[in-house]
C-alpha cells in the first residue's frame, strides 16, 4: 500500500469479498479487442495488454544509467538482462504473492449506484466501511468512495478509462512525478563545486517502505549492489511481515532495524544513517514524514545530497494525491478493468500489477538520482533542498490504459460507453 501503514492481507486484495454479486466476465461486442495477456508466460489472464513491454522499458532505463558512459557515481551493477531473461524475472515479481504465498482471490467489486467500488479494508475497519455504505440510494461510486478516503479507507471507484486519462495522460513534463528515461549524449555535468563520489562506492539506501511496491524497489537496488537499510518497527511492522515468504523475498537482502521515529533515541540513530545515506526511499502518506520532523528542509539540513524517492497511489497534481490505495484500487481507478469488455461489468486484477510496474519505475530514478549524486556543497553556497522524484502507481501504469483507449477506439468502440460516475 502506498500512502500509510495499514496492514492489509495482500496486493490482490482482502480475502473478504464485498456484498454483491462478482461481475461475470462478460461477452461484450464482437468487435471488442483482447487486451488481456491469458496464458502467456506463466501471467494469469486478466492483465493489461502491453504490461511486461512497460516495466522491461523501466528497467532499460535503470540498466543505461548503471551502464552510461561517463556518468559518475552511481555505484549499480543492474544485470544486463537478455529480453527472455528480463521477461522471465518480471513474469516472477508479478507472480510472486501467488507463487510464494496462500494469496486469496480479487475483491469482488461492489455495486454502487449505477457504478462499483473497489475496497482493501481489513477487518478491523471493516464495520466503519458499512456505516459508509449506509443507505446507497441515490449516492454513486464517487461520493461514496470520497467519503471513505476522508476516513483513512483505502476505498476507490471503478472508472471509465476516459476519466482516468483527463488526469493521468503519462505527460514527461511533470517534475513531480516523471518517468525515468536512459540517459542520451553526454553524462549530467556537476557543479563546479561538486565533490563527486567515485563510480565505484557502494550507494547507501534508507527504506522507509511497506507492502510491495516500496520494497520490490529497494530489493531491485540491494541486488545491483546498493546497502539498503529498512526501517521495520516492531510497533507498527510491514504489512507483509505475517505472509514470511514473500517477506524474504522482497526484504531479504537488506538490513532490517527496528526504530520507532517517536522516540528520541531511534530518531538519533535514524538521522546518524541518514548521515551516510545517498538516498531515501518512502511509502508513507504525505503527511506523514512533515508529522514526524522530517519535511525536505529537514532533510537537507541533515544530508544536503540526500536524493529523495517517493511512492504514491496517486500522483501529487491530481485530486486523488492524498488517497490510499494499492495496485488493485488503483487498477479500479484506472479504466483498466474495463479494458477487455467497454460495455460490461468490471473485472478486477488478478494481481496488483501496478506495484511491479511502480516499482520497476522508482529503481529507475533511483538511478538517475544515484547517478548524479554530489559530494558536499561548497560551504559558502546555501544549502539546496534534496533532490526528488515521485512516482506514482497510477501515473506508472498509464501508457496501459492509454493503450486500451487507443485499441477500443480502433474497433470503433468509444470507452465513454462503459461505466458511468455516481
Amino acid at each position: 500500500m502506498t500512502g500509510g501503514q495499514r496492514s492489509r492481507p495482500g496486493p490482490t486484495g482482502t480475502a473478504h469479498a464485498t456484498s454483491g454479486p462478482a461481475p461475470s466476465a462478460g461477452t461484450g461486442p464482437a468487435t471488442a479487442p483482447r487486451l488481456d495477456t491469458a496464458g502467456r508466460a506463466g501471467l494469469p489472464a486478466g492483465l493489461p495488454d502491453g504490461l511486461l513491454a512497460l516495466a522491461a522499458e523501466r528497467w532499460r532505463a535503470a540498466e543505461a544509467w548503471s551502464q552510461a558512459d561517463g556518468v559518475s557515481g552511481c555505484g549499480l551493477t543492474v544485470p544486463p538482462l537478455d529480453d527472455g531473461d528480463l521477461e522471465a524475472m518480471l513474469v516472477d515479481e508479478l507472480t510472486a504473492p501467488l507463487r510464494l504465498e496462500a494469496w486469496p482471490p480479487p475483491t469482488a467489486p461492489t455495486p454502487i449506484g449505477n457504478g462499483w467500488i473497489h475496497d482493501e479494508v481489513v477487518d478491523d475497519d471493516r464495520e466503519v466501511l458499512e456505516a459508509v455504505l449506509g443507505d446507497r440510494t441515490g449516492r454513486g461510486p464517487e461520493a461514496v468512495a470520497a467519503a471513505a478516503q476522508e476516513l483513512r479507507l483505502p476505498v476507490t471507484p471503478y472508472r471509465r478509462l476516459d476519466e482516468f486519462a483527463s488526469t493521468n495522460d503519462d505527460r514527461h513534463d511533470r517534475p513531480a512525478d516523471r518517468h525515468p528515461t536512459p540517459p542520451t549524449g553526454s553524462s549530467p555535468t556537476p557543479e563546479p563545486h561538486a565533490e563527486r563520489r567515485g563510480a565505484t562506492s557502494r550507494p547507501v539506501i534508507v527504506d522507509l517502505t511497506s507492502h510491495w511496491a516500496g520494497p520490490l524497489a529497494t530489493a531491485l537496488l540491494a541486488r545491483s549492489g546498493a546497502t539498503v537499510v529498512k526501517l521495520d518497527p516492531a510497533c507498527r511492522p510491514d504489512g507483509f511481515r505475517d505472509r514470511p515468504r514473500l517477506y524474504a523475498h522482497l526484504n531479504g537482502e537488506k538490513e532490517i532495524v527496528d526504530l520507532d521515529l517517536r522516540v528520541d533515541d531511534d530518531r538519533r540513530r535514524f538521522e546518524h544513517l541518514l548521515g551516510r545515506a545517498d538516498l531515501l526511499v518512502e511509502s508513507f502518506s504525505r503527511r506523514v514524514l512533515p508529522n514526524l520532523g522530517y519535511d525536505r528542509s529537514r532533510l537537507a539540513a541533515l544530508r544536503p545530497e540526500l536524493g529523495l524517492v517517493r511512492i504514491r497511489a496517486f500522483a501529487a497534481d491530481t485530486p486523488e494525491r492524498d488517497w490510499l490505495a494499492y495496485g488493485p484500487g488503483v487498477h479500479a481507478a484506472s479504466g483498466l478493468a474495463f479494458a477487455a469488455d467497454p460495455g460490461g461489468p468490471p473485472r478486477p486484477a488478478p494481481v496488483a500489477y501496478a506495484d511491479v510496474v511502480a516499482a520497476v519505475t522508482a529503481f529507475a530514478a533511483a538511478a538517475e538520482l544515484l547517478a548524479d549524486r554530489q559530494g558536499p556543497p561548497d560551504p559558502t553556497e546555501p544549502r539546496r533542498p534534496p533532490r526528488t522524484t515521485e512516482v506514482s502507481l497510477a501515473r506508472s501504469i498509464a501508457p496501459l490504459a492509454a493503450n486500451a483507449s487507443r485499441a477500443i477506439a480502433d474497433c470503433g468502440l468509444d470507452p465513454a460507453e462503459a461505466v458511468r460516475r455516481g
